[in-house]
Order: C-alpha cells, then structure tokens, then sequence
C-alpha cells in the first residue's frame, strides 16, 4: 500500500495588537483577546488535528500564541514542532521584527531545549539571533523575501518526503486502525510572507484562517521556469476553497494551484459578525468548547503515550532532514 499524500495547513495567525492599534512601531506584538478567541475557534473547528505530523511556525511572538492556543494539545510539549524564521512576515518594522531568544524563552518557558535548537540551528548567527537583523536571507525586499519563500517550500517538500518515508517503515494500515496516522504538516505564518510562498497575491486569508494543500508532482512545465495551469481538477476531499500542489521538476520548486468551486473554509475569525460584540460572544462560546474539548484530550492522553512516542520518533527524522536545506 502506498502512502498517504501529505496535507499542509497554510494558517494564518490570528489577530495581534498592532492590526488593532495600527501602531507599527510595536516590538513583536503578541495577540488580542479576541485573538486567542479566534485561535481557540480554530483548534475547535480544525478538521483533523490527530493528523498532524509537524508544527512549523514563524518565531514572531503572534504566530507562537496562535500555535500554543490553536495546536497547543497535539505538540506533544514541543517535541513536534518547529520554530523556523524563514516564516517570519515579509517587512523590517518594528511590529514585524521577532524577539531574541532570551526574550522567546523566557515568554514560553514551557518549550524544551529542541524548539530553541531548532530556532538557533535555522539562523546562521553564533547566537541564533542574527534572523532579527532583516538582512541577507531575512531582508524585506521583493527578491530576498521570494528566496526566503522558496526555501520554505524547499523545507516543506523535504518535510513531506520524511514524513512518507516514515510511512513506509511502518505498517500503514496498523497505523490508521490505532488511529494515530500522521500525515499533516501545519504551517504558521503571516498574511503578506503567505502571497510570496504560495506565489498567488490573492490569497487574502481571515486571521487564524487556513487553507490546504498537497504535495504533487508537476504536469507540465514550459522549461523556463514557469509553469503551466492545468485544466482538470485532482481529486480532492470535502468542500477545500481550492487545492494546490508544491511540484517539482528538473529541481525547481512551485506552488501549483488547482481553483476549485467550493464553500470557503478556514473563515475561523468569523468576519461575517457585523459588531465586535457579536464576534466576540460567538467566540466566546466556542472557546469554551475547544477548551472542553482540550480538557477530553488530556483526560486521554494516558492511552495515546505508545502513539506518542512513534510520532516523536518521526518528527526526530524530519528535523534531521532540515539541515541539509540550509
């Protein structure tokens, strides 16, 4: 049996402070109220979070609390998930420029030593700082941030390889019987970083929204670079807003987008509600089921210990694998 094709969750982070106060010139803002209520709607409505293999998020203060409150019940205290500042947003502001390490640890105290070496070890810097500086790979302009892009599809697609090669060293079958199949990779970023690594300027995602994607092989290519749209559609599951394949030919790497007609998804934030009042109480009310349903987890987490640490195990793979992108 053939393994599983990977999935990737594109999220956007939810809503921060200085996208409420419009005040740029805050260092490395961390989320709103109403912020954490939307990254808990999203830990409630996500469609399968026992899926998820690996965690990548943006170090930026934001992005960390949206992965802490949203997927905080699956990283397994850290062991699967990964802190790379190639996802960092795409501007050299103040409100766009991460924190030190120091600063990081002492903010989320809780993370073991790995998501800290994994942060040191993604950033050239003696002290794993040097991503902060907004220079060479992490500087704010258009070529810069499309390099930076296409390494994180580089490291996407080497994820994914991981991820089903450890598929192929277990028994697949066993695996989805136990129910503990992980085949998701969910990606943490920024709204405007999202436009260079899908490389579609429409993607306009609600904060704390989401949308997939697999990994494919390319259909076609026109030798210069460039690919070409595919008419037909791939199969796909229930009602994805569109899915997209990250392909490679001749060792060139790309996002290639099939738009598919279907009901929009990842609209987490609830935007619709006209007032923020009304966002707010309906939030509320979800939040406090994603935290009954955070509580039902733990309550369980005894039984999953085995299933835990075969995922563990895998994620140690799949860091290995980052390394050799740099």
């Amino acid at each position: 049996m053939s393994p599983a094709k990977p999935q990737i969750f594109l999220v956007r982070h939810a809503e921060s402070v200085h996208n409420v106060t419009k005040d740029f010139n805050i260092r490395d803002p961390g989320l709103t109220q109403v912020g954490h209520e939307q990254a808990a709607v999203l830990e409630a409505s996500f469609p399968d979070l026992s899926s998820v293999a690996v965690v990548i998020t943006s170090p930026l203060t934001r992005a960390i609390e949206t992965t802490l409150d949203a997927f905080g019940s699956i990283l397994l205290g850290g062991n699967n998930l990964i802190l790379d500042p190639y996802l960092q947003e795409r501007s050299d502001l103040p409100c766009d420029t991460g924190s030190p390490i120091s600063v990081l640890k002492e903010r989320f105290p809780s993370f073991p030593d790995v998501v800290w070496s994994s942060l040191a070890g993604n950033a050239s810097g003696l002290d794993g700082d040097d991503w902060l500086e907004k220079k060479g790979d992490y500087a704010a302009d258009d070529e810069s941030v499309s390099k930076r892009a296409e390494k994180v599809r580089k490291i996407l697609w080497n994820v994914a390889q991981n991820i089903q090669q450890a598929q192929k060293e277990e028994d697949k079958k066993a695996a989805e019987e136990r129910g503990d199949l992980k085949t998701s990779i969910v990606v943490v970023t920024h709204g405007v970083f999202m436009k260079f690594l899908t490389e579609d300027e429409t993607i306009d995602l609600p904060k704390a929204g989401w949308k997939d994607y697999y990994v494919g092989e390319a259909d076609k290519f026109d030798g210069k670079g460039k690919r070409i749209p595919v008419k037909r559609s791939p199969p796909c599951r229930q009602n994805p807003p569109h899915l997209t394949k990250l392909s490679a030919v001749n060792g060139q790497l790309f996002l290639q987008v099939f738009y598919l007609k279907a009901n929009q998804q990842g609209a987490t934030c609830l935007t619709t509600y006209k007032t923020r009042t009304a966002v707010t109480a309906k939030m509320g009310l979800l939040a406090k089921e994603s935290s009954l349903l955070i509580k039902m987890r733990r309550n369980t987490s005894s039984s999953s210990s085995n299933s835990h640490s075969r995922v563990s195990s895998q994620i140690g793979s799949v860091s290995a694998g980052l390394s050799s992108l740099e």
